[in-house]
């Protein structure tokens, strides 16, 4: 008798929800500004450790800022393979700084944990609804009887076809 309508998900930014295209390129997005803050923050500390007042700077540092960026530039691409290496980076560097210091950053440490996460579920998510969203438009197209775009894959299997001139 009463049909249940499901309510969307109300999305956070501490965990946004990945179930539309939208929420997905937010959620990596979390991922590209968490891998750029890193990046400028190793920079500013790595520009007052060249003037003498961090002796923990040397090549390293600019490797791990480089690391980031490309890091940064491959998830706003949707790079999986990028979001996963950030986050695998970030986790190594913590585990680093516990070795070194007992400490782990706090509270600090698990929210950007958290944006590093999110990056990883948004790009994975994007590549997922993208896909659906393709095979959605090519179901639509065949069942409509409308030429959508060419696929290659048909092409490839059908023999082709010659024209031959009228006499």
């Amino acid at each position: 008798m009463f049909e249940s309508v499901e309510k969307p998900r109300q999305s956070s930014w501490f965990w946004p929800a990945v179930d539309n295209l939208d929420g997905a390129r937010a959620a990596s997005r979390q991922g590209m500004l968490a891998c750029l803050t890193f990046a400028l923050a190793t920079g500013i500390l790595a520009a007052f450790g060249v003037y003498g007042f961090s002796p923990w700077v040397n090549a390293w540092v600019f490797a791990d800022i480089a690391l980031y960026l490309a890091a940064a530039l491959g998830i706003r691409r949707a790079s999986r393979v990028a979001a996963v290496g950030a986050l695998l980076l970030f986790l190594i560097e913590l585990a680093v700084l516990f070795a070194q210091t007992g400490g782990t950053g706090g509270y600090l440490a698990i929210v950007v944990s958290v944006a590093f996460v999110n990056g990883v579920r948004g790009t994975f998510a994007v590549h997922s609804l993208s896909k659906n969203a393709a095979v959605g438009r090519q179901r639509a197209s065949a069942s409509s009887g409308t030429m959508g775009p060419p696929n290659n894959e048909l092409q490839r299997t059908r023999p082709a076809q010659r024209m031959e001139p009228r006499r």
